[in-house]
């Protein structure tokens, strides 16, 4: 994903990834987590940041999003939540959740999450 433009409006931007997982001697490994940070060539601070994990969900193992945070603009919190669906996407998740008590109602409308009956997250397919 680095390297790709991200937004028509700034070719600079990168999205860096911190990735921790884990390991028992001869069991399977297993994905903790992943911080991705919407950076600007030659700032010093994240546009805008994000928390994944890949639980299963429904079945499936799936990406999570527990928390979706912009520091600049909307725009930068959009564009890293593309990225996230490209991601997804290039990986076979059919779906994205999201923790919908940590975002505002009207973002997850306007990016057409759907409530998960009963759970404290949204979901959204993932288009093909």
């Amino acid at each position: 994903m680095t390297g790709e433009k991200i937004t028509e409006q700034n070719e600079d931007m990168r999205v860096l990834i911190i990735y921790k997982g884990s390991a028992e001697i001869g069991k399977e490994f297993q994905d903790d987590y992943m911080i991705l940070e919407l950076v600007t060539d030659g700032r010093p601070d994240a546009l805008a940041s994000a928390v994944i994990n890949f639980p299963l969900l429904d079945g499936n193992k799936s990406i999570f999003i527990h928390d979706l945070v912009s520091y600049e603009s909307m725009e930068a919190k959009e564009s890293l939540l593309e990225v996230i669906e490209k991601f997804a996407r290039k990986r076979g998740y059919a779906a994205i959740y999201i923790n919908s008590i940590r975002q505002d109602r009207g973002f997850l409308d306007k990016e057409k999450f759907m409530e998960v009956s009963g759970k404290t997250m949204a979901k959204r397919d993932v288009s093909r």
